[in-house]
């Protein structure tokens, strides 16, 4: 049995997730080349085959099936359903969504199944909530047990000064962590376009000195001075406060971890060729090997350090800082650009578009 010439065949084949159309009965009468790779079944094997019985036994339950069998002809079809099973020919579930439609071609009824492999996006939010849970505000979260363990030690009178340099340094890194974890999970929701963003004017130079006020005794500790420098003629930024706000404390950071002891950070606002706001971070550190450099296309990935580098200050997460400060950027409407040199030392920069005079919407070329 071959396919019938339906017009739309062709462009059910160009189709990025499975087309199956269905006749009354439940038989295969098309079967496009994204279902062929989801399926692992050719088109020749599926056509004129009980979908529900012979086809994928796996689907045959009453939310599917048995809505298509009750109602096929009658009553229009408009149904979705996930679901997480094994197939007989691949290692572990699949994560799919399928959607059941009804349609008529010359008055006769169909029902087309479209299904979308979710298994990437199901795996993001089992990662979100693995996470979410790590970093419970309660004390049940592993993470707070381990921070509030280290604070009452850290008071406790009976404690030597090599012990309690051991416990700081303990609660240093399960904060360290917990700030790891917090980028991964802002990363997940950014490339999952789960992560709300609420735009509106912000001048870049308070959520500057907010930060800056937030980490000088951090950077005091660390014998480093901020140099800020903020233009009165730097247009506001049609930004999200609260994700820049975190996209600036991490940028600092990350360029406090990076500047030698008696260094200087520099940060400026201006405006850009194009007339919107920018905001330019460096430090006078060593360059930055690709390893430590964000990669939107992969994210988690990290590469091979310079023989010569010693990649201590990037063990806790600097690379995924920069990761995430680049999505955050581009999910506003900016950019990141990040230049580094032995001579320069790093630059970060961020740009976003000039707000319209009239209206609040975005210029954007």
């Amino acid at each position: 049995m071959t396919s019938p010439p339906f017009p739309l065949s062709a462009l059910f084949d160009a189709l990025p997730i499975g087309v199956v159309l269905l006749d009354r009965d439940g038989r295969v009468v098309h079967f496009n080349k994204t279902e062929e790779r989801l399926a692992r079944r050719t088109r020749e094997r599926a056509l004129g085959r009980d979908f529900f019985e012979e086809i994928a036994p796996c689907m045959n339950v009453r939310e599917l099936a048995g809505v298509f069998r009750d109602r096929i002809g009658r009553e229009p079809l408009f149904e979705k359903l996930e679901i997480s099973f094994a197939f007989p020919f691949i290692e572990g579930p699949r994560d799919v969504a399928v959607y059941l439609r009804s349609l008529e071609i010359a008055g006769t009824p169909y029902g087309a199944l479209f299904v979308e492999d979710v298994s990437a996006r199901r795996a993001s939010e089992r990662l979100e909530r693995s996470l979410a849970e790590l970093l419970r505000p309660e004390a049940g979260s592993p993470i707070a047990a381990i921070l509030a363990g280290c604070g009452l030690l850290l008071q406790s009178p009976s404690l030597d000064a090599p012990a309690l340099h051991t416990v700081g340094d303990m609660a240093y890194s399960a904060d360290e962590l917990q700030g790891l974890l917090m980028s991964l999970l802002d990363i997940s929701r950014i490339e999952s376009h789960r992560h709300e963003v609420h735009l509106a004017p912000q001048p870049l130079g308070a959520l500057v000195q907010s930060a800056t006020q937030n980490l000088a005794a951090h950077a005091k500790h660390l014998g480093v001075q901020f140099e800020v420098v903020l233009s009165d003629a730097s247009p506001p930024a049609m930004v999200d406060a609260s994700l820049m706000t975190r996209v600036i404390d991490g940028l600092l950071l990350n360029a406090l971890r990076n500047a030698p002891h008696g260094s200087v950070v520099q940060i400026r606002t201006g405006t850009h060729e194009e007339g919107g706001p920018e905001l330019l971070i460096r430090d006078e550190g060593p360059p930055l090997p690709n390893a430590a450099l964000p990669s939107v296309d992969h994210a988690y990935h990290q590469g091979d350090f310079d023989e010569h580098w010693d990649p201590a200050a990037y063990q806790k997460g600097g690379g995924l800082t920069l990761t995430f400060a680049q999505l955050a950027c581009a999910k506003q409407g900016g950019a990141l650009v990040i230049d580094t040199s032995e001579e320069r030392g790093t630059s970060v920069q961020l740009t976003f578009p000039p707000i319209d005079a009239q209206t609040p919407f975005l210029r954007i070329p």
